[in-house]
């Protein structure tokens, strides 16, 4: 489940293969679709302030894919993206900043990296990591490292640790500050009260810019566990 960027409906996947949207205060069943042939473990996201969903789920020859949808009509995906014959549920993780979309799954170890453009999903990379993952969060973006054009900073669970993975955008320039790859960032402050949202008032969430690499908080980490 996941919410839609401006807080106002929420997006479903379940084993019964269907991506649902609920309209958040009303519980109103907006739109649902079939979105994979294969009951096995769903996953749906919003892709950011579109109106696109992202469905991560498995074909009926039990591979590994990715839907794209439009909200505003759901009768056909926009498109399919295969990924592999692996058999672990997936982590989609869609950066709202840069339109990024990360894709690992459990027993995983490697990662695929996706562009939000125009409606469609582009290959970007693939890498791997050693570990077989269990679990991933995207860290906000004054976690990241910015002199080093780290746009994006992913924990990945283990079943021993917590690994970060960084993805960085190589530049002629090292250790300068890059505008054009850290557009403006969830704030961390509260758009609306609880009070004014059950009330029926929608608001984006409140952003800031990165712009004093002062702010970049970075530190390579691995926490063990016993």
């Amino acid at each position: 489940m996941a919410w839609s960027y401006g807080g106002e409906s929420l997006v479903t996947g379940s084993k019964d293969m269907m991506l649902r949207i609920i309209d958040a205060r009303s519980e109103h069943l907006a739109g649902q679709v079939q979105a994979h042939q294969n009951g096995r473990d769903m996953k749906a996201l919003w892709a950011g302030d579109s109106p696109y969903l992202i469905s991560a789920g498995f074909s009926l020859t039990r591979n590994r894919e990715l839907g794209l949808w439009d909200s505003r009509n759901l009768e056909a995906a926009v498109m399919k993206v295969r990924l592999d014959s692996n058999t672990g549920p997936m982590f989609p993780i869609f950066d709202p900043d840069t339109g990024m979309l990360a894709v690992t799954g459990r027993g995983d170890t490697g990662m695929k990296i996706f562009e939000m453009q125009r409606g469609e999903l582009h290959a970007l990379a693939n890498f791997s990591f050693g570990d077989q993952g269990r679990g991933c969060a995207l860290l906000p973006k004054l976690a990241n490292d910015v002199l080093a054009n780290e746009v994006m900073r992913i924990l990945k669970l283990t079943s021993s640790s917590v690994q970060p993975l960084s993805l960085r955008v190589p530049r002629r320039h090292a250790k300068s500050f890059e505008q054009d790859l850290f557009p403006a960032t969830f704030a961390g402050q509260p758009a609306l009260s609880a009070q004014d949202w059950l009330g029926g008032q929608d608001h984006r969430p409140n952003l800031m810019a990165i712009s004093d690499p002062s702010l970049s908080v970075a530190k390579h980490h691995s926490l063990k566990g016993s």
